[in-house]
């Protein structure tokens, strides 16, 4: 048993010094940070590179430059830990420092999402076996699961982040992006209903023509500036709700499930005002 687990822990060594050898070199070779100074007027220009050049050692070669490195690394046993400076002159271990609680929280958030939405499909799917929310689900599940994680990590920080940023400069969206989403949305509605052809077009209409509508009054109202959920918000939610909970209790075919489920996201909407009265808004600081 002591073979065994020496033998693991050799193996991994060797693949995590392996990985980090490569990666490192990688990097470095695929990065000049001297570049910084291509277009720069400063009158201390060749201080500044001479400094840079002398505080990352970037006249060592980068495989040589990697023992440096790991040096610091392994000093870390004796309580000598380094991991060197980043281009800013800054220590690593202080920007490492700085992300790791971002980091864990994004991780922890990312987790409980997967499992809620996971084991929620996955019950809906296993109710609708063979319908064509399961093969939609299941497609969609082959699809992102066979997709790259760090890949799909820059797409989301690409356009999550940095677009929809640049986007809230001004919030307006076309009427082709409009249609592309009210006619995704008509398919995603329509393969949960399930139903017969003609079902599913007409399925497929509303939700689009539903969804087509909100995201009309978003652009008319800039709600993107001023974000609330507001009456539409509410009663969108509502009757999503109640289109799921009718589908996976009686189905949408059951006219008293229907009755009960869209008359109470109705009354939602009803009482909308009614409640906002009676819950005034908290003063702003």
């Amino acid at each position: 048993m002591l073979a065994y687990i020496s033998r693991r822990l050799g193996m991994m060594l060797i693949i995590v010094f392996g990985a980090s050898f490569l990666a490192y070199n990688l990097q470095a070779y695929s990065s000049d940070p001297l570049s910084v100074f291509g277009e720069s007027t400063e009158k201390n220009k060749d201080y500044l590179i001479a400094a840079m050049i002398r505080d990352l050692q970037l006249d060592v070669p980068p495989p040589i430059r990697y023992f440096s490195w790991l040096r610091g690394i392994v000093a870390g046993l004796w309580g000598d830990f380094d991991m060197g400076l980043s281009r800013s002159n800054v220590p690593v271990i202080e920007i490492l420092a700085m992300a790791i609680p971002v980091t864990i929280k994004l991780v922890i958030t990312a987790t409980f999402l997967a499992i809620i939405f996971g084991i929620s499909i996955g019950m809906i799917t296993a109710i609708r076996q063979y319908s064509r929310f399961d093969y939609v689900m299941t497609f969609f599940s082959f699809l992102l699961f066979s997709l790259p994680i760090f890949w799909v990590a820059v797409l989301l920080k690409e356009f999550m982040a940095i677009q929809f940023n640049d986007f809230l400069a001004d919030p307006r969206i076309s009427f082709g992006t409009i249609v592309i989403i009210s006619l995704i949305f008509g398919l995603i509605i329509a393969g949960f209903t399930g139903g017969s052809r003609a079902q599913f077009l007409s399925v497929i209409g509303s939700a689009a023509l539903f969804a087509g509508a909100i995201l009309t009054y978003v652009n008319a109202s800039q709600w993107f500036l001023k974000p609330a959920l507001g009456i539409f918000g509410v009663t969108f939610l509502a009757l999503i709700s109640a289109i799921i909970v009718i589908q996976l209790i009686t189905g949408l075919d059951s006219k008293k499930g229907r009755v009960v489920g869209f008359g109470t996201a109705i009354a939602i909407a009803i009482l909308y005002y009614p409640l906002q009265a009676l819950c005034p808004q908290m003063p702003r600081y």
